[in-house]
């Protein structure tokens, strides 16, 4: 499975299963903020013109099938997905990230994968989300180690057989000051986190899970 994540908005974009290969019209996609960096308003716009769910916190009120508040099981073809609502930073946005936990379906062996976007890691705040799962993608964040608060088989906690660490060398940032992780910054945090496969992905990078691994 390859996952390309892109102005903030989760794309499934092809699927590798055994030999064979699809490429995928988007089938949905899942916007955890509506921070203006992150979001993609043309990318929103064709989606409604087209039909196509566009899961979020915000875009349209709770009528619209797709928008929740708080926890929400969504079933789109042979996607699972469940939600819930997380704080961003201690910046007075709470109640503003949503966090993805998806079941890729059974032509994909059940792979299920998680991506936090912004959320801050307090576990109290998940809980919606399957206790174990392929891949996590967690971001980098200020108050270190805190992702570290989310790993483990408590409540709250998630098992993930995989780690990718996220939110590196953010374009829209400026610098460190302005919360722009170098590479160094990353590498030496997947070192700390509580997951022995943990990976710093880079741009261009393909990975295929395939016979229960991430290759």
């Amino acid at each position: 499975m390859w996952l390309r994540l892109r102005q903030g908005v989760l794309l499934l974009t092809y699927l590798i299963v055994g030999r064979k290969s699809w490429h995928l019209i988007l089938i949905f996609s899942a916007l955890h903020t509506s921070t203006p960096i992150i979001i993609s308003n043309d990318l929103i716009q064709a989606m409604f013109d087209l039909g196509k769910p566009v899961l979020s916190n915000y875009l349209k009120d709770t009528t619209y099938p797709y928008t929740a508040k708080g926890d929400k099981d969504y079933e789109i073809g042979k996607f699972k997905i469940r939600t819930c609502i997380t704080d961003h930073n201690n910046s007075g946005l709470s109640n503003f990230v949503t966090v993805f936990s998806i079941d890729c379906g059974d032509d994909t062996g059940n792979f299920v994968f998680m991506h936090v976007g912004d959320s801050n890691f307090k576990p109290e705040q998940y809980t919606n989300l399957a206790s174990h799962v392929n891949v996590l993608i967690p971001r980098y964040v200020p108050n270190a180690l805190t992702e570290n608060n989310i790993l483990g088989s408590g409540a709250g906690q998630v098992e993930p057989d995989y780690v990718l660490l996220s939110h590196i060398l953010e374009l829209a940032h400026a610098g460190v000051d302005e919360s722009r992780w170098s590479l160094d910054m990353a590498l030496e945090r997947a070192s700390k986190i509580n997951c022995d496969q943990t990976y710093v992905p880079m741009w261009g990078e393909k990975l295929v899970w395939k016979n229960n691994k991430l290759n």
